[in-house]
């Protein structure tokens, strides 16, 4: 017989550590992963239907970011209204190219290679007028000189993340922030896992840009150009946060980012495997229900078909097999090689020790 359970684990939107080990059965299948109540499909990042956005949503409460957003921003206009007047700021009525030509001079001054033609109005496309005058020519010119820099020699799947010590980088305009550089291959859901984790560590987001840019890299996988035969898209994601107490905070950020964007990666790698697991096993359940009714079996196939349809976003699947242990005790042993996204991982051998947790209706069904 075969019986799938679909499990949301969820706190406070942040999605918690999870091993799929709820299933039971002889052969059982694990698929653990987000359900997705505005219908965003994996391809979107953070273009998403705001309407229905609230908070504690498992990819992010968008309007609190905004809000959080336009108030730092006042905040930072009053400073500049009580004394501190940038050259930029002072020309907001100026047309974005001259704002951006500025920009261009200020990221000169701390690129360690030349910046290639165009990439500091590819970077500050997504960015208003208004902010860019507000944060100053100098502030953004450090930003994009210092993300490029991070940037110049990374591997196909690398995940570089830079957590700027307990300070901004040298030249910043605006005092008591932290940096967080983040390079990856371009894919969906970074913005929101990103600003997920950071809310989990209780880590304001003051300001975030994340521009998308076409890079060139030679055969040594250094950026030798911004666009060309060969690009590809990279995600350059730039955090600002209020200021951190220490480097070891630092670092925890930094790890903590790391482990985050890997499961990402993972995720969105496994995406269609687990879709193709999902259907199967919706087959599966009705061809094989053993002890489930004929209707609890197509009620059962129906759910992980409407899953499967765009309704759901699995990160994890992980295959059990039931077995008899040692004076008849039955356990839960994971299928070697079976885990997919989150679940993928190198402990197959471990015991799932989960069989006792079931109710006792489910290890009858078993």
């Amino acid at each position: 017989g075969l019986a799938v359970v679909a499990v949301l684990l969820a706190k406070d939107g942040v999605l918690a550590g999870v091993d799929g080990e709820v299933l039971a059965d002889r052969r059982l299948d694990g698929l653990v992963g987000l359900a997705d109540r505005r219908q965003v499909g994996l391809g979107l990042d953070d273009q998403v239907d705001r309407s229905e956005a609230g908070h504690g949503d498992a990819i992010g409460d968008v309007g609190e970011l905004e809000r959080e957003r336009e108030r730092v921003l006042g905040e930072h206009r009053a400073r500049l209204r009580e004394g501190y007047v940038d050259p930029m700021a002072a020309a907001s009525s100026s047309d974005r190219p001259e704002l951006l030509q500025q920009v261009t001079l200020a990221a000169a001054a701390h690129a360690e290679q030349p910046l290639p033609a165009g990439v500091v109005a590819q970077y500050l496309e997504g960015v208003p007028l208004d902010d860019l005058a507000e944060l100053g020519a100098r502030h953004l010119g450090t930003v994009v000189a210092t993300h490029w820099n991070d940037a110049q020699c990374r591997a196909p799947g690398e995940v570089i993340v830079r957590v700027d010590g307990t300070d901004a980088a040298p030249g910043a305009v605006v005092p008591g922030r932290t940096w967080i550089q983040i390079v990856t291959d371009d894919m969906p859901f970074l913005v929101d896992s990103v600003t997920a984790e950071l809310d989990r560590c209780d880590l304001s987001v003051l300001l975030l840009v994340h521009p998308i840019l076409d890079v060139r890299r030679d055969a040594q996988n250094l950026a030798v150009a911004r666009s060309g035969d060969g690009a590809r898209a990279e995600s350059f994601i730039h955090v600002e946060i209020p200021r951190l107490a220490s480097t070891a905070q630092a670092a925890e950020v930094a790890a903590a980012l790391q482990r985050v964007l890997h499961d990402v990666v993972r995720v969105v790698h496994d995406w269609q495997p687990m879709l193709a697991r999902a259907r199967a096993v919706a087959m599966e359940v009705e061809e094989r229900h053993g002890g489930v009714d004929a209707d609890g079996a197509a009620e059962a196939r129906a759910l992980l078909e409407w899953m499967a349809d765009d309704h759901f976003t699995f990160v994890g699947y992980r295959r059990y097999a039931l077995r008899r242990g040692e004076g008849g005790t039955d356990r839960l042993e994971r299928v070697p090689g079976s885990g997919l996204g989150i679940l993928r991982t190198g402990d197959d051998d471990a015991p799932a020790n989960t069989f006792d947790r079931l109710s006792p209706r489910a290890q009858a069904l078993a």
